[in-house]
């Protein structure tokens, strides 16, 4: 390749030596060609189809931005909703536990007011004895000991009626 007087002439007149592991020929004559026209349509004071190129290569790289931009918030999304599914199956998990653990409260408690109401039934019987006792005991003290007989007034007392004297 000879070394071009201006950098442009460079772009222009690029050759590329071949190998065996390189890009393929065609398409690296393509470009050059492509690079080649820009330059001389910028030379020539017609910068219309090299502005409609860098738009429509522009709009490429958007497109491609915009492609990129919908899969990275796919992907956002989808890690937003495997982490909310096991945060709702966690919630169920503790939720179903906290059920288990009420219903077995509920079974204790259940048991406790058994034994409570058992309690409270073997107190009230016993209440009733004692004073079903206290009854025979009391009429079996009056049986035995009777009440005397009132004393009677004295004779110089006159009942009192309806309030005359």
């Amino acid at each position: 390749m000879s070394t071009p007087s201006l950098p442009l002439d460079a772009l222009r007149q690029a050759s590329f030596p071949m190998s065996l592991r390189g890009y393929d020929p065609s398409a690296v004559d393509e470009y050059v060609e492509l690079v080649a026209r820009l330059i001389d349509e910028i030379e020539r004071g017609d910068p219309q189809p090299a502005v409609q190129q860098a738009i429509a290569d522009i709009g490429q790289r958007t497109a491609g931005i915009l492609r990129e931009a919908q899969s990275v918030s796919a992907a956002l999304l989808a890690d937003a909703r495997a982490s909310a599914e096991e945060r709702l199956r966690i919630c169920e998990e503790q939720a179903e536990q906290m059920l288990r653990d009420a219903e077995l409260r509920v079974r204790l408690l259940d048991g406790e007011i058994e034994r409570l109401w058992a309690e409270r039934t073997r107190l009230l019987e016993d209440t009733h004895r004692v004073a079903e006792a206290l009854q025979a005991l009391a009429v079996g003290a009056e049986r035995r000991f009777p009440a005397a007989e009132p004393a009677s007034p004295p004779d110089d007392v006159a009942p009192a009626e309806g309030g005359e004297q």
